[in-house]
């Protein structure tokens, strides 16, 4: 009889082990070793293969690995090169790892590249809508280049502001007030004045006028030059003096000249 290659139990010769001593388990080489090599499973002392990248799987169950091998990710006991759409490869323990809640691609749990189409990224999260001050464009929320007034902007034009909140929107722009020459409406823009009226509550009712102009309250006109009947008072309005048949007057209203025929 001859020898079974070293620590074989039975064999058809020397070179092919049909069974190995205690401890020790049969290569796909047919000799005995203390363990099976990587990606195979003892399986009642035979070293059977797992599944294609698997580095080690269930003895009762080869199709489900537990590791992979190097280059290789688990998930749902497969070894995958891309975890694919929604989930990343952890390089530290080899396996696929979800992404954060409606993240489509991702580097780590923390940080998403990419959101799906009902949500916007923001600061490597996916959210429901973007913050005051930014504006999606294509599910990315981009900061406006507005002032810090801006709810949102315009997604073609960042320096356009398009909700000014409870500030008033100028021309695309936020500000506390409206400038000379405007009034502001319900809707927080501003309208614009009479001609040559400074400040006005309404389109048709002005309170001052600019300078070198003279408000008539009648007609909520400014005029350069007040008419016959009428004088300049604090340089800002027309008032009519108190006779009817006054042609010119003080400021405090009194008669200077008559019209004629009246002296």
């Amino acid at each position: 009889c001859g020898l079974c290659s070293s620590n074989c139990l039975n064999c058809s010769n020397e070179f092919n082990c049909i069974t190995c001593n205690n401890n020790f388990y049969l290569r796909n080489d047919h000799h005995c070793y203390p363990s099976c090599a990587c990606g195979t499973q003892n399986v009642n002392g035979i070293c059977r293969d797992c599944e294609q990248n698997c580095a080690k799987c269930l003895s009762t169950d080869l199709a489900t690995c537990i590791d992979c091998r190097k280059g290789f990710y688990l998930t749902n006991g497969k070894c995958v090169e891309d975890c694919g759409q929604s989930f990343f490869e952890n390089t530290i323990n080899g396996t696929c790892e979800s992404c954060s809640p409606h993240c489509l691609d991702c580097d780590t749990g923390d940080k998403c590249n990419k959101c799906a189409k009902t949500h916007h990224l923001h600061n490597g999260k996916c959210i429901d809508d973007c913050p005051d001050g930014f504006v999606s464009i294509n599910n990315e929320c981009v900061k406006c280049e507005t002032s810090n007034l801006c709810k949102k902007c315009k997604h073609d034009n960042l320096e356009t502001c398009e909700n000014c909140g409870m500030y008033i929107n100028f021309n695309g722009k936020c500000i506390y007030e409206c400038p000379a020459g405007f009034y502001q409406l319900q809707n927080n823009t501003c309208g614009k004045c009479l001609e040559n009226c400074s400040s006005c509550l309404t389109q048709n009712i002005c309170n001052e006028c600019y300078k070198g102009f003279y408000l008539m309250n009648e007609t909520q006109e400014c005029i350069q030059n007040c008419p016959n009947g009428y004088t300049t008072v604090h340089d800002k309005y027309c008032k009519q003096c108190n006779d009817a048949n006054c042609s010119s007057c003080s400021s405090d209203l009194k008669c200077l000249v008559c019209n004629k025929p009246y002296t």
